[in-house]
């Protein structure tokens, strides 16, 4: 799976492999756990609406994701901060 993560000031792409399907959350979970400055990039209280509010989720052919989208190892995903990083 690779990921790339947009922001106003940085670009980075990632090559992740994982196990099994997860949620877009989940993946997320994992960027927040793995990533210093993805983590400092959002802001402390991380719930459902402000994770929605500062960044979306799609895939390269521009299809927008959920948190609770589930995704393989075969997607690419763009995460997109908006103004900010």
């Amino acid at each position: 799976m690779l990921i790339t993560i947009y922001g106003t000031q940085a670009t980075e792409t990632m090559d992740f492999h994982l196990d099994r399907p997860h949620t877009v959350g989940a993946i997320l979970e994992i960027l927040l756990t793995i990533h210093p400055w993805f983590c400092q990039a959002l802001p402390p209280e991380r719930d459902r609406s402000t994770l929605e509010t500062v960044l979306s989720i799609r895939t390269p052919a521009n299809r927008s994701l959920t948190l609770d989208d589930t995704v393989t190892n075969d997607t690419e995903l763009e995460i997109h901060f908006h103004d900010m990083i």
